[in-house]
Order: C-alpha cells, then sequence, then structure tokens
C-alpha cells in the first residue's frame, strides 16, 4: 500500500485559502496566492475548456 504521510505533513487549502469576510474568494489567484503565502498546499478544480484553455471552477 502506498504511504500517504505525505498528504498530512503540511495543511492544504481547498479552492485557495480564502476568507470572504477579508473579500478573498475562493478558486481566485487571490486565494491560491494567499494559499501559497502562508506555506500551503492548494487544491482547486481545473478542466481544459473546448478551445484548450485552462478553467477553474467552484
Amino acid at each position: 500500500m502506498a504511504r500517504l504521510d505525505w498528504l498530512m505533513a503540511r495543511p492544504i487549502a481547498h479552492r485557495g485559502l480564502h476568507d470572504r469576510t477579508a473579500g478573498v474568494v475562493e478558486n481566485t489567484p487571490t486565494a491560491v496566492g494567499e494559499a501559497i503565502a502562508a506555506g500551503y498546499g492548494c487544491e482547486i478544480d481545473v478542466q481544459l475548456s473546448a478551445d484548450g484553455e485552462a478553467v477553474v471552477f467552484p
């Protein structure tokens, strides 16, 4: 069985490190930047559009 300890090694910000009261909306570049600045891993939902562009969606 694969070891998954690395998943718990540091916090992971789901959809970025968002905070509605501070105006930081989930799945935005600002939320991802906040996660990076805080040293968090970041999980976001991304798919390719029909024209090949990456699209982040809630």
